[in-house]
């Protein structure tokens, strides 16, 4: 992972070794190896999140440098654990990430079809939208009444309206705050 300086062009390593692997808890970002990384997101504390879509995982970069597995810590890639511990529950293949209003993150559970809401404070994770695992186009009411195929990206806007990028049913949903 690279962040460049737009008022001085430098680029600077923020995170991987340029090897494949799994990075070990506590290891500084810069020396440990990274599978699939897919979006990164700084944090309210400007710290980085990092979604790890071959590794099925959501990662963390504090800010003295160390890398830190936040959701599935078992790397399998699966559905589980919506109102429980992060490290304990599966994602498959997540794909963006974005802040919600609160500074929580919003990861695009991809072949989920599914939104998740990963809370910082608490360390658990939530169904933020779709009806996982399973795709499908039915418009509901709500958020998770509402089926998503491949969601690609989440925003919330000034207002606090949810917008979803629902890739695989060619639309862009809004849910109002």
């Amino acid at each position: 992972i690279l962040e460049i300086d737009l008022a001085t062009l430098e680029v600077t390593t923020v995170a991987g070794n340029g090897k494949r692997g799994i990075p070990k808890d506590g290891t500084p970002a810069t020396k440990a190896p990274l599978i699939g990384p897919r979006a990164a997101a700084y944090g309210a504390d400007g710290s980085i999140y990092l979604a790890s879509r071959e590794g099925h995982a959501l990662r963390h970069i504090d800010k003295q440098g160390r890398i830190h597995t936040l959701v599935n810590s078992s790397g399998q890639k699966g559905y589980s654990g919506d109102n429980g511990p992060g490290t304990a529950a599966q994602l498959d293949g997540p794909k963006h990430l974005a802040l919600d209003p609160d500074g929580n993150i919003v990861i695009s559970d991809d072949n989920n079809h599914a939104l998740r809401l990963y809370k910082v404070k608490e360390k658990t994770i939530h169904l933020l939208s779709g009806t996982p695992p399973k795709s499908g186009k039915t418009l509901g009411k709500t958020p998770t009444t509402t089926a998503i195929n491949r969601p690609h990206g989440a925003r919330y806007d000034a207002k606090g309206a949810l917008w979803v990028v629902d890739s695989f049913n060619h639309r862009l949903l809004q849910f109002s705050k």
